[in-house]
């Protein structure tokens, strides 16, 4: 079975929410922890945890093939939902269960403790407070006006806007001016190697 490492990854931090709430979890709040996990460990280490493509919708950010891999419709290649089918299963529209326990070895260490952090400082939230909470950082604030036009619109966010704080987000996340610009760099001169 031929399965990305980013597809493996992306699977099992939706696997690792899940098991830690409980063996099931709906599917929004997986992903905007899975969001504040990409968040966190890219101002710290200068790559988030999952390369998924992050877009803007009226609930907060969405990392695209991550949403996806938790849906029963998603759009998968036979071999990733083979591989998805083992770890998880969508239960109706809204929720999934973990079916098998995460595999922790497609995670580095930072990956690990980031994700564990963000549970242990989020994890009791739920959906809707989550996606509140995504409204008050610069990566989402940056398209609210569209937003609020085009309800069912998206937009394509920018890792460098993670990088950003609003007055609302320096409550969460506050790492020294000099670990954010040296994070900023690492992933800049990580981008530029691609």
């Amino acid at each position: 079975m031929l399965i990305k490492t980013t597809d493996k990854k992306a699977i099992q931090a939706l696997n690792f929410f899940a098991a830690k709430g409980g063996g099931k979890i709906n599917r929004m709040k997986a992903i905007k922890l899975i969001w504040l996990s990409d968040r966190a460990h890219l101002r710290r280490y200068g790559r988030p945890i999952l390369s998924d493509k992050y877009y803007a919708i009226k609930l907060g950010p969405i990392p695209s093939k991550t949403k996806n891999f938790s849906e029963a419709k998603g759009l998968l290649s036979e071999e990733v939902k083979a591989y998805r089918d083992i770890y998880i299963e969508p239960i109706g529209q809204y929720e999934f269960k973990s079916l098998d326990a995460p595999d922790m070895n497609v995670f580095s260490q930072s990956d690990i403790e980031t994700m564990e952090k963000i549970f242990s400082m989020f994890g009791h939230y739920d959906k809707y407070r989550l996606s509140n909470l995504s409204h008050k950082f610069p990566e989402w604030k940056k398209f609210e006006d569209y937003l609020k036009v085009n309800v069912t619109g998206r937009r394509r966010m920018s890792f460098d806007d993670f990088f950003k704080d609003t007055a609302e987000s320096l409550e969460y996340f506050t790492e020294p001016e000099e670990l954010l610009k040296l994070s900023k760099e690492v992933f800049e001169e990580g981008c530029s190697v691609i």
